[in-house]
């Protein structure tokens, strides 16, 4: 089906919305790259799809995902031995990263020439981490203080101490 747009076009084919389980759900996670794929694009490779037709149809710029952040993922994977679960959010600007528990425990924020990496203080406090580059009151989901560490683009050291702490936090 395809949507009209404002001038009375049919320009991309409309989204639909499929419910799946649990052990679906982790088996697109499994096949994923992280911070490139979606379950769309999952999806369009199992059934054998050309990767560029769901560029065109998708105007929701969820296959947009920032090689600062995929590279972070990356060192993190290294260490741990296995894809993690992140996912964009508002947009792609942010990704929320799950612990191996499924808990919400990371958001890694896109910034003009750096990552900001955001924890709550108590998960921060719980995976062992009580050092941070800054500090907010009430800021995580307003239910906790917020705590952040600021990764520049060109810092390759600020990389790997970054992956060591989202490391600890996975890990909880």
């Amino acid at each position: 089906m395809l949507q009209e747009n404002i001038h009375g076009r049919n320009a991309v084919p409309a989204s639909r919305v499929i419910r799946i389980d649990q052990e679906v759900w982790a088996e697109l996670q499994r096949r994923a790259v992280p911070f490139k794929d979606n379950p769309n694009s999952v999806l369009r490779k199992i059934l054998g799809l050309s990767p560029s037709a769901a560029k065109e149809s998708d105007n929701s710029h969820t296959d947009y995902f920032d090689h600062r952040a995929a590279r972070l993922l990356r060192l993190v994977e290294t260490r741990v031995g296995i894809s993690l679960a992140a996912s964009p959010i508002k947009n792609g600007q942010a990704y929320r990263l799950t612990s191996q528990r499924g808990k919400v425990v990371v958001f890694i924020h896109r910034q003009k020439r750096r990552l900001k990496i955001e924890s709550g203080q108590e998960i921060a406090a719980a995976a062992g981490i009580n050092t941070w580059d800054h500090w907010l009151n009430n800021g995580w989901w307003g239910q906790d203080n917020s705590v952040y560490w600021h990764i520049p683009d060109d810092d390759d050291d600020a990389y790997v101490r970054a992956a060591g702490l989202l490391e600890r936090l996975w890990r909880i």
